[in-house]
């Protein structure tokens, strides 16, 4: 097997193993923060040795750039909680369908933050977007169903835009196994910190629960992660990215086969998702394409 076609398979299965992390997260009897919370503690323990043994070397330059990995840490950590709320109060298709609005609010964070100006094809992303989520929930009501899971699946977009953005700088310092290293360390301190009256909960964890929760820890994780690095180190930005945007659609699929009573919605869902997940494809497509008509 050629390095690029296992870098490939590397990243398609980073990717549904990420997608994985909804199913298991609906099976897991625990709140959002408890669950999040035990992940990071097998993910970190399980990098920070694999880390070791392979001499990745995770320090970091300033201590600018520490308060920078504490802030995005802690984003990250409330992104996750927010995202695991919305499938316990709602299912795995609001939450991710929800929860993949994050590049409209790219769009809008990232002039703002790098006082960049707005491109064209940021505003056709946030108009497919808008689209997209009206036809999902044409009739939405604070007093509908899912109300709450789609407006904290909204929240948790808005949170991971947040980092994806703050963290352009620490992207170009550090390699993606650090900037990924110390923001799981330091969402997992946040959480540990909320948690620290409540080390009890570990206690009461079913025993199904623990192999749920050291799957999602360690293969949708700390695995997907190593995964995730070792085949940008081969593959283009570009074609890692059209891969891992491919997450929500094997989530929402996985969820269907899964649970196809509580899974399957009516079709102005997935018409409204096809668009929302379909405008995530069109920076890197935009991207690539300038890109090859500099090269040419």
């Amino acid at each position: 097997m050629s390095e690029r076609l296992y870098s490939y398979l590397l990243v398609h299965i980073a990717t549904l193993l990420y997608g994985v992390t909804g199913i298991i997260g609906k099976l897991i009897q625990l709140d959002a923060v408890s669950l999040v919370w035990v992940r990071l503690i097998f993910a970190i323990s399980v990098l920070f040795i694999w880390f070791r043994i392979k001499g990745i070397s995770t320090q970091l330059n300033s201590r600018k750039d520490v308060y920078q990995m504490m802030f995005t840490g802690v984003l990250l950590a409330l992104h996750w909680v927010t995202f695991f709320h919305s499938i316990k109060v709602s299912n795995v298709t609001i939450a991710l369908i929800s929860f993949s609005t994050f590049p409209l609010f790219t769009a809008i964070l990232e002039p703002l933050f790098y006082k960049k100006s707005i491109r064209i094809i940021d505003l056709c992303v946030a108009f497919i977007i808008i689209l997209g989520t009206y036809i999902c929930f044409p009739n939405f009501s604070f007093q509908s169903e899912y109300a709450e899971g789609i407006i904290v699946g909204f929240i948790s977009g808005l949170l991971i835009a947040v980092v994806w953005v703050s963290s352009h700088d620490l992207s170009q310092k550090y390699s993606g196994y650090t900037n990924a290293y110390h923001q799981l360390l330091y969402a997992c301190v946040f959480l540990t910190c909320l948690n620290v009256y409540q080390f009890d909960v570990l206690f009461t964890i079913a025993s199904v629960d623990w192999l749920y929760l050291a799957v999602l820890g360690v293969l949708c994780t700390a695995i997907t992660t190593v995964f995730s690095y070792t085949a940008m180190k081969v593959l283009s930005a570009y074609s890692t990215s059209i891969v891992i945007n491919l997450e929500p659609v094997y989530g929402i699929l996985l969820a269907v086969l899964f649970f196809p009573e509580s899974e399957t919605m009516s079709s102005n869902i997935y018409i409204g998702g096809a668009l929302i997940l379909g405008a995530a494809f069109i920076e890197p497509l935009f991207s690539s394409k300038k890109e090859t008509e500099l090269v040419s």
